[in-house]
């Protein structure tokens, strides 16, 4: 038996050999079958390699996009030197100055709170102190308790048993 070989043009494959129909088949080989509701297979499209570099031709990096533009001239200080913010420069040095008075008034103020809140536990403390003092000087200055003073010392008093005279003159 002899191979038949079927070249299809809209195919890219190679030809398939296929093989010829034997004498005896009821169904007779077809080359071109009718067609059906099945599509055949789209061509294999082949990766093609991109073209050679042109050795004249120099690739340039993407350019940086506008907040990463920003973003280094924040950092390398480079606005400073643009003539807007040159001739705004008296105006940030007054801001920069207020700010800074701004910062030593308040570090001030806590000082003085600090002050403040240590004299005011002082003055407790002290006017604790004034409140014995003058309860042990009310106690110690009762006419019981100068005569209990004087006994245990030894001194002698006598309570005079008339009430004092005013004298006018």
């Amino acid at each position: 038996m002899g191979r038949q070989v079927i070249i299809d043009p809209e195919w890219d494959t190679p030809p398939v050999a296929q093989p010829a129909p034997a004498a005896d088949d009821p169904v007779p080989f077809d080359p071109d079958p009718a067609p059906t509701d099945i599509d055949p297979l789209p061509p294999v499209q082949e990766p093609v390699a991109p073209p050679p570099p042109d050795p004249f031709t120099v690739e340039r990096p993407a350019e940086p996009s506008s907040a990463e533009k920003w973003l280094a001239d924040l950092i390398s200080g480079g606005f400073l030197s643009r003539k807007e913010v040159r001739r705004a420069y008296p105006f940030l040095l007054l801001i920069a100055f207020l700010m800074l008075l701004y910062i030593s008034g308040q570090f001030r103020m806590q000082q003085l709170h600090r002050t403040e809140n240590n004299l005011q536990r002082q003055v407790k403390e002290l006017r604790a102190l004034s409140l014995e003092l003058a309860a042990k000087r009310m106690d110690s200055t009762r006419r019981s308790k100068i005569m209990e003073d004087l006994e245990r010392r030894g001194i002698p008093l006598i309570e005079p048993v008339e009430p004092p005279k005013i004298i006018e003159h």
